[in-house]
């Protein structure tokens, strides 16, 4: 069965992350070499420290335009052909998790959670629209399982908040 599913483009991300990391880095070492300038030799490092200082809120809004640009175009519509054996759903030869998210109306199809490493997965897919009507026809006739979110809540007054949760929401938009 085809499926049209949004993914999110992972390397595409990491390398937007990494840029703003290296760029800010490079801002406050150059922040930090004005200030002892001009703590040492006065004049004109003085001036570049008052420069990069005042510069700083700018920089940092500027960093997280950037960074929500980079997570807005991280996603992208790909499309994947899932096939049924032994109850279950498979993609290049792997068994898929199937979670449905009643309040979102979408389908997780993903491999979150073999290999004992919780935190990643090779494919993960947001099936919505059309295309989650159809996949949802095609597990019923195929007598695939759903499985409830694996997502344990912790304990606490931010309970929900746990390290399985989070690295759910790398993978998922809606």
């Amino acid at each position: 069965m085809k499926v049209t599913a949004e993914v999110r483009d992972l390397k595409k991300l990491n390398g937007k992350i990494r840029g703003i990391i290296i760029a800010f880095t490079v801002y406050m070492l150059l922040t930090a070499g004005s200030i002892i300038g001009a703590v040492h030799y006065k004049g004109i490092f003085t001036v570049l420290a008052l420069l990069f200082i005042v510069f700083l809120i700018p920089s940092i809004i500027i960093s997280f335009v950037v960074a929500s640009k980079g997570y807005n175009n991280s996603w992208m519509l790909e499309d994947y052909d899932l096939y049924s054996q032994d109850g279950g759903i498979f993609y290049n030869g792997k068994r898929l998790h199937v979670n449905y998210n009643e309040q979102a109306d979408v389908i997780y199809v993903h491999d979150l959670g073999d290999h004992d490493d919780l935190s990643k997965a090779s494919v993960y897919l947001t099936v919505f629209d059309e295309d989650k009507d159809k996949l949802m026809d095609y597990i019923r006739e195929n007598d695939i399982r759903i499985e409830e979110e694996r997502v344990v809540p912790g304990r606490g007054k931010y309970g929900m908040i746990t390290t399985l949760d989070l690295s759910v929401n790398k993978y998922r938009r809606r």
